[in-house]
């Protein structure tokens, strides 16, 4: 259907020997967006200088897909973090009516400077939770290994949710599970790099998730110098698991 409203188009596309002629403007918005899934985020915000109909079509992906990972020149890492911070806050805080399915976080060399910005961030996508009918959420952070550990704040919007499906944490920060969780619909739940804070902040979560089938948990090892607990035995119980695995 979309490549026979696609020739029609195009048929109708006036035949001009300038090279600046907008053909990509004629292309149906289905078929814009299409080409847009197969970029991330940032590539296909890029595109908008394209065409003027692409300005702000990267605005309505279903899938947003967020990555900072800072390679270059350690100078002007906490400037193109700023930058970042503000590009991520300006997809979802800009967003038009158009659904969203998933969002893909993931942060590398994470230092402690990053945190504020990126708790403010967990704030725009806490939002867009309770906007939106959010399937999937993956957030993974990477902790600079010539940095100190530190831990990052989830809003507890973050983890209320009547449409999520699955949800992925490879977090190598500390961080705690809110008092009141609750998932309606989650599936699929994927902890990595867990770091046992809360002797029963793993038991909470899974109260929070009566729908649960599958859990990976994958707890991280604890640094002298961060805060944890250390316990004989983890209770894990759910009524509706159907696969685990601990490690």
């Amino acid at each position: 259907m979309a490549e026979s409203s696609m020739r029609k188009t195009l048929r109708k596309t006036p035949e001009s020997d300038d090279d600046t002629t907008d053909r990509l403007s004629a292309l149906p918005g289905c078929v814009l967006l299409r080409i847009l899934s197969r970029f991330n985020t940032k590539e296909a915000a890029v595109t908008s200088v394209l065409s003027s109909r692409w300005r702000h079509l990267f605005l309505s992906k279903t899938s947003i897909n967020l990555n900072f990972c800072m390679n270059g020149d350690a100078s002007e890492v906490h400037r193109l973090f700023d930058l970042f911070i503000r590009f991520a806050i300006r997809v979802l805080g800009q967003r038009n009516k158009a659904p969203i399915r998933g969002i893909r976080l993931r942060v590398c060399h994470f230092v402690e400077s990053f945190r504020l910005g990126f708790e403010s961030l967990l704030m725009f996508i806490a939002a867009a939770l309770s906007t939106y009918r959010i399937l999937n959420i993956e957030v993974l952070v990477k902790m600079d290994k010539t940095t100190s550990p530190c831990c990052v704040t989830f809003p507890p919007g973050m983890f209320l949710s009547e449409a999520l499906d699955g949800l992925r944490l490879d977090l190598s920060v500390g961080w705690n599970v809110p008092e009141f969780v609750l998932f309606s619909n989650l599936k699929d739940l994927h902890l990595l790099s867990f770091r046992l804070v809360d002797e029963y902040s793993v038991q909470r979560l899974l109260q929070g998730c009566p729908s649960l089938d599958s859990l990976v948990l994958n707890m991280g090892s604890l640094n002298e110098s961060e805060e944890g607990v250390e316990v004989q035995a983890l209770r894990v119980s759910s009524s509706s698991l159907k696969y685990a695995f601990l490690g």
